[in-house]
């Protein structure tokens, strides 16, 4: 019989899939921050922006990252068959928490913006990102745990 190899039922593909899947989330970040970054350059506006503008920006950033982390694992959680993570609940916690971290950012980078590139301002963008980068897809969720170290050497015989 010929089973089909999908993403959705191969843990390495799922892998490569949910990395490319972090690659691009993260490359879109740095180029709307590049972006916003190089059309405020010269403009040399800074003027007093509200202070409500800063703390939205910050609480949306922390709350988030550990929002993101939560649905990750709850995603996971619901995927889960014996020992591991199933390959399709592995890629759709990977899509739903970076898709969540990438958001953060852009509405940040937005509130950046908008405040002529205030000093403060650059801390929510910078968490958010930072939470994206933490949501490197390693896959161990997908592959059963070693129950025997790999090298016995250091056991002394008798």
């Amino acid at each position: 019989m010929n089973q089909q190899h999908t993403a959705l039922n191969n843990p390495p593909t799922a892998l490569l899939l949910g990395r490319i899947i972090w690659a691009a989330m993260s490359l879109s970040c740095i180029i709307v921050g590049a972006m916003m970054f190089s059309m405020m350059r010269g403009d040399g506006l800074h003027t007093e922006s509200p202070p409500e503008r800063l703390e939205a920006g910050i609480i949306l950033a922390v709350v988030s990252i550990p929002a993101a982390f939560i649905m990750r694992g709850r995603i996971f959680k619901r995927g889960w068959m014996g020992d591991v993570v199933t390959p399709a609940a592995f890629l759709y916690g990977t899509l739903v928490s970076c898709a969540v971290c990438e958001g953060a950012f852009t509405i940040a980078m937005m509130f950046t913006f908008v405040n002529h590139f205030s000093p403060g301002f650059w801390m929510a963008p910078a968490v958010a990102f930072a939470g994206l980068l933490l949501l490197w897809p390693n896959g161990r969720a997908m592959f059963p745990p070693r129950s025997k170290p790999a090298d016995n050497s250091y056991h002394f015989k008798q």
